[in-house]
């Protein structure tokens, strides 16, 4: 504790309940570790319907997203090469 006439911090106090805290502390990361492990237990292995659900979503983004911007990037290059008079 920090005595105000001295301004000397003898620390009695502070060292107990650095060890309550240290020990709540520990009790907290003990219990994640347990919740993580139950988590980790849950998780069930990806059946053939979601590995396919997976392959699908992932054909449509390309197809959605992916492909429209490489179509608007290539049109923008071959604009520019065609301004500079570079042609194919």
């Amino acid at each position: 504790m920090l005595n105000a006439r001295s301004g000397v911090n003898n620390g009695s106090k502070h060292k107990s309940g650095s060890r309550v805290e240290l020990q709540e502390l520990k009790q907290k990361v003990g219990h994640l570790e347990n919740l993580l492990t139950e988590q980790a237990n849950k998780k069930e292995k990806a059946g053939p319907l979601r590995i396919f659900m997976d392959a699908v979503v992932s054909l449509l983004f390309g197809l959605i997203i992916v492909g429209p911007v490489v179509v608007v990037v290539v049109g923008v290059l071959m604009v520019a090469a065609s301004w500079l008079g570079i042609g194919f």
